[in-house]
């Protein structure tokens, strides 16, 4: 099976999608063993608040955060794959894709993630 445009363009999308709204199951357990083990009380209610924030994200489908930041692909492509269009369009066009149509909108400052 062959790596096309438009599989990549559509990964690309959903990968950056998912990372607005989700982080790993291993940051919000390191979050909460944070939450119990911090000693002073401004940076556990900080530490809190983080999890509580990723929590409701992950719950509702909104973003962790407003800024959207910058996105960024590490592509890894073994010697025996075929690829069948130009890689790096489909990553800048499937953000593009994404830019356009994400409910809620993003903000629009980051156009190009290459």
């Amino acid at each position: 099976m062959a790596i096309t445009y438009d599989l990549v363009k559509e990964v690309t999308a959903n990968l950056y999608d998912w990372s607005l709204r989700r982080i790993p199951e291993t940051s919000k357990s390191a979050l909460r063993n944070a939450v119990e083990s911090e000693t002073v009380p401004h940076a556990r209610k900080t530490l809190a608040f983080m999890l509580d924030s990723a929590e409701t994200a992950e719950r509702t489908g909104r973003f962790l955060c407003s800024d959207a930041g910058v996105p960024s692909y590490a592509v890894k492509i073994g010697s025996g794959v075929q690829m069948r269009g130009d890689i790096r369009q489909a990553i800048v066009d499937g953000f593009e894709h994404l830019v356009q149509t994400i409910q809620p909108p993003i903000l629009r400052f980051v156009t190009n993630p290459l």
